[in-house]
């Protein structure tokens, strides 16, 4: 594991790292100094799936795919390879390794990926590896003198822990210890399926071997020299500390305000939370559903249906949106706009409407077809209050105590 350092120097360490495994791709030096996640998945990806195909194998073995998945399935199943088969808990969550920032944190966690995948080829590459055994079969009815006849040869798939390729002209004797006539039987019988072709079809596929090998050493070189320019100029730009990019938009923030203060709702089966907001984007007034101030909530009924309406929530129960506009913190909340987790009832578009609120910004509205929703969409479109849904832009908001004692880590977890 990386020791505490700064980006650059993390950097520097990821990108020999990547010089190892000969990585293909763009390196997003910007991106992976501002801990963009996806600066960091093309780089896991490439590392488990293509860098060292017997280790790709063993992991389809067991059941871990990691190809045609999205972000979210990719990095909960990159956290089981790390659990099952290396034993390593990186020191980010799924959540926190999705969002932005982290970026430290993250470039240690790829760099010990990378040492891990590469431990393990050089283990199962020494376990795995096979000898192909060229064999020179003599044609019986062809001299050996006739330099114009084909000679064919026998590809044995052997099971050595070598990756030697034995040359029919080879005069040494200890290195091919090649089976001779006596016991040809006997060494078929060992070595299992044999694959007989001609010399000229042999040296014809070498050299196509070679030239392949060749062509892609030159590509490798052209994007080599490419990365390293564009890794010199983004290098040179990490001297200039810029601002967060990841940071909470307006809307988000009210709509996470509302949910928070929700959190305060003692309702065992609904947690409402309201936030209203002026003109110039400050809070003036924050509410969540209870019973009414002075009155024991631990006397009062919290059941959504009884035989007696009397004895369910209904009559008693505050919303969000009253209490909101009763506790707000201004002269009036005229022209203000509220943020609410769920569409408000018809009450509480009269209190919207009687307080002069000009929007209503909600994220549910599972109660659509009730009537009292349809009478409060007609009553707020009567005032001319606009209603909308949000839409977030995440799907959750994780406020990390911790995050205070590590340097540049203000921020929430998000995905």
């Amino acid at each position: 594991m990386l020791s505490t350092g700064d980006v650059q120097g993390y950097l520097r360490k990821l990108e020999a790292l990547l010089r190892v495994i000969k990585y293909p791709g763009y390196i997003d030096y910007n991106g992976l100094s501002k801990g963009d996640p996806s600066a960091f998945l093309p780089i896991l990806s490439f590392t488990l799936t293509s860098f060292s195909p017997p280790f790709a194998e063993q992991l389809m073995a067991a059941g871990l795919e990691l190809t045609g998945k999205t972000d979210l399935r990719f990095t909960e199943t990159v956290y089981k390879v790390l659990r099952d088969i290396f034993q390593y808990k990186p020191m980010l969550t799924k959540q926190q390794f999705l969002q932005w920032g982290f970026s430290q944190r993250k470039i240690s966690v790829i760099c010990d990926i990378i040492n891990l995948v590469l431990q393990k080829h050089s283990q199962l590459k020494k376990v795995s590896k096979k000898s192909f055994v060229i064999h020179h079969m003599e044609n019986p009815m062809t001299s050996p003198t006739n330099s114009s006849h084909t000679e064919p040869f026998s590809l044995y798939n052997g099971t050595c822990a070598s990756r030697e390729v034995y040359s029919p002209d080879s005069s040494s004797n200890d290195a091919a210890e090649l089976p001779g006539k006596e016991d040809k039987d006997n060494s078929l019988h060992d070595v299992g399926e044999v694959v007989t072709i001609s010399r000229e079809s042999w040296e014809n596929l070498i050299s196509r071997v070679l030239l392949l090998e060749t062509k892609f050493e030159q590509r490798n070189t052209q994007e080599d020299c490419k990365r390293a320019t564009d890794g010199i100029q983004s290098v040179a730009n990490f001297g200039k500390t810029k601002k967060r990019e990841d940071y909470l938009e307006w809307p988000e923030y009210f709509m996470a305000v509302a949910f928070l203060s929700a959190q305060r709702s003692k309702d065992p089966n609904s947690q409402v939370g309201a936030c209203i907001v002026n003109q110039e984007n400050k809070i003036v007034g924050i509410g969540y559903n209870g019973m009414p101030n002075g009155c024991n909530d631990d006397l009062l009924p919290w059941s959504r249906s009884a035989d007696d309406q009397l004895d369910t929530k209904y009559p008693y129960v505050c919303h969000a949106e009253l209490n909101a506009i009763m506790n707000k913190n201004s002269a009036d909340v005229k022209d203000c706009t509220m943020y609410v987790a769920l569409f408000p009832c018809n009450e509480c578009a009269k209190l919207i409407i009687q307080a002069g609120l000009k929007e209503v910004v909600y994220l549910s509205d599972k109660y659509h077809d009730t009537p009292e929703m349809t009478a409060s969409r007609r009553l707020l479109s009567m005032a001319k209050i606009k209603y909308r849904q949000f839409k977030p832009k995440r799907t959750e908001i994780v406020i990390d105590f911790n995050s205070i004692n590590y340097s540049g880590m203000l921020n929430c977890a998000t995905k």
